[in-house]
């Protein structure tokens, strides 16, 4: 059977429609239509992922933040720590809060470059905004590290943190203050255990004789400065803690008590809430060392008077008892001389025995004599060596009491012309006593971590985006697009909580 020629689908000139040529287009078709479509399914599916993500997130966020705004308008109050008590940089806080959000405009940027298919300059405004970005987490770290010098980290990380001023406050200072002594002494007895042990360590160990010459260098190079810190801590543990103990010890006012216990907190970390207690309590103390002093320096005058005074007797009661002891000695060397002597007196053969008798018995009764003058002399010796030792003890006791308050006055001085200790000397690290600290040390780190949790996520995305190679595909536009998106949302929480935390 022959078969016809195919004949042409159209007699005015139009192509022959074959089965190649149907395939060829139905082929062409269906790629145009996937690329036509890939954007599409590519944002479908990342929106559909986004649609539980971001609002996820926000209600994270919407929960910390309600929880903080009702801990600190409505349960809190007024007790709540101000910026200036909790040490919170302001400047810094600004200069990274402006940072934050020039990135916002540079990853706008990226996000229009990545529309007009432009790799390079897409690349560019990525890696400034990870810049910014990581300028950003710099200052927060730095924030942290402020918290951690300042002793302002909630339980169970820190146990510095403390509520009330009371006496369990003042136990945990003075801890502190003998935990800082003891690592001290602990390192200069490790000094003169390793000099000595290099003496006598052989030659032919040298990896550890190399290794205690390094540790031993590092010890002798902080000498001076344990030196120096070991002279604060003592000078502390005396003019400041046994200070605040002696006045908590010695006074029946609970009132007083309260305010001592606050002024040393005050002394510590500057805070607002102690202000009044410190003025009141130094108004106090100033009133009571002047009184003290002028009785200290009455009573030193008396001590020594009397010292003085009774050092006058000393000297002819001393002559006296010279005087009754050699008298005494003199008996003494009479009796035995006549005691070895023989009798040679013809008249008195005949009574030897009661001439004897005689002048044995005088002799003892003037000793006795002398022996009852020395005994009563020595008596009133006794007794004005004690009163002029017993003035000079008081005047030594009552010289150290003005040293004391004299201490105590160039301390309040010092303390009141700087800052708090915990900030002059960032090494001590002393409890910090901040009625509501707690509460906002946790509501400040756990808002703060979140956000830094959230900010390091995008930020690595951005990292990662910026120096992949390739051309702006639609698979690096959707990417682009949904980190811009977060990026936002992480300012946009920021911007909350800096006003939250730094401003109201």
């Amino acid at each position: 059977m022959e078969y016809d020629s195919p004949r042409p689908s159209s007699t005015h000139g139009r192509a022959t429609l074959t089965p190649a040529t149907l395939k060829l287009k139905l082929d062409e078709a269906l790629v145009g239509f996937m690329k036509s479509n890939e954007p599409k399914t590519l944002r479908a599916s990342g929106e559909s992922s986004a649609l539980l993500y971001r609002p996820a997130l926000w209600v994270l966020y919407a929960s910390l933040i309600s929880i903080y705004m009702l801990l600190r308008f409505v349960l809190i109050g007024e007790r709540w720590p101000t910026r200036q008590d909790v040490q919170l940089e302001i400047f810094w806080a600004v200069i990274g809060t402006a940072a934050l959000l020039v990135s916002s405009v540079t990853i706008a940027m990226a996000k229009r470059s990545s529309h007009s298919d432009r790799l390079r300059p897409t690349r560019r405004w990525l890696m400034l905004t990870s810049l910014l970005g990581t300028g950003f987490a710099i200052f927060q770290a730095s924030e942290y590290r402020n918290r951690c010098l300042h002793n302002l980290i909630p339980a169970p990380f820190g146990n510095s943190l403390h509520n009330r001023a009371d006496l369990y406050y003042l136990s945990a200072v003075q801890q502190r203050l003998i935990q800082l002594a003891t690592e001290i002494n602990t390192n200069k007895v490790r000094q003169n255990q390793l000099a000595e042990r290099l003496q006598n360590l052989p030659d032919e160990m040298r990896g550890d004789r190399a290794r205690l010459e390094a540790e031993l260098g590092r010890l002798q190079t902080e000498e001076s400065q344990r030196a120096e810190r070991l002279a604060v801590i003592n000078r502390l543990l005396n003019s400041e803690v046994k200070w605040t103990s002696s006045v908590v010890a010695t006074s029946d006012d609970l009132g007083t008590q309260r305010i001592a216990i606050a002024a040393l907190a005050y002394d510590i970390h500057r805070l607002r809430a102690f202000t009044a207690s410190y003025q009141q309590f130094r108004q106090l103390e100033s009133q009571q060392l002047d009184e003290s002093q002028a009785k200290a320096k009455g009573g030193l005058l008396a001590a020594e008077t009397s010292a003085k005074e009774n050092s006058e007797p000393i000297k002819e009661l001393l002559s006296a008892v010279a005087e009754v002891k050699a008298e005494q000695q003199d008996l003494e060397s009479q009796l035995k001389s006549h005691l070895r002597q023989p009798l040679i007196d013809e008249e008195l053969e005949d009574a030897p025995e009661k001439v004897d008798d005689l002048k044995r018995v005088a002799i003892e009764r003037q000793l006795a004599e002398v022996h009852d003058r020395l005994e009563e002399r020595n008596a009133k010796l006794t007794a004005a060596a004690k009163l002029v030792t017993d003035a000079e003890d008081n005047a030594s006791r009552l010289s150290q009491e003005l040293s004391s308050y004299a201490a105590r006055q160039v301390r309040i001085a010092e303390i009141d012309a700087g800052l708090g200790l915990n900030q002059t000397y960032e090494w001590l690290q002393l409890p910090v006593c901040i009625p509501g600290g707690t509460v906002w040390a946790w509501t400040y780190f756990i808002l703060t971590i979140t956000h830094a949790i959230h900010l390091a996520y995008v930020l690595i995305f951005i990292m990662v985006l910026a120096t992949v190679s390739g051309k702006v595909s639609s698979d690096r536009l959707l990417k682009t697009k949904q980190i811009a998106r977060n990026w936002h949302s992480m300012v946009i929480v920021w911007v909350i909580l800096f006003v939250l935390i730094y401003l109201i």
